[in-house]
């Protein structure tokens, strides 16, 4: 069975970004490999330049939310409301996902 073959991303400082794709694509495997919940086989994942490590992960996951498919953080609230609640201004989250999304 393959498993993802060379995932470049590149991400500028406060940027939020949807990893989306069909079933089956290794979305949550990138997430669970860059906050260090699956193991990296082979290859190697830097952040800020650097490779990370055990020490790097966990602040690596700091800055990174997981929804699983189907599912919520708060189900009753709008994407944009989840966003709110993580302490982004409502005018900031407006922007950012109008522009997103649309």
């Amino acid at each position: 069975m393959a498993g993802l073959d060379q995932v470049p991303v590149g991400l500028g400082q406060d940027e939020i970004v949807a990893i989306m794709g069909p079933n089956g694509a290794g979305k949550s495997t990138v997430l669970k490999a860059i906050t260090g919940l699956a193991p990296v086989v082979a290859g190697t994942i830097y952040w800020n330049n650097q490779e990370l490590d055990a020490e790097t992960y966990e602040m690596v996951a700091q800055g990174i939310s997981f929804v699983p498919q189907g599912r919520g953080v708060f189900t009753h609230l709008s994407f944009e409301q989840n966003l709110e609640m993580d302490g982004y201004w409502r005018q900031e989250v407006y922007l950012r996902t109008t522009l997103h999304l649309e």
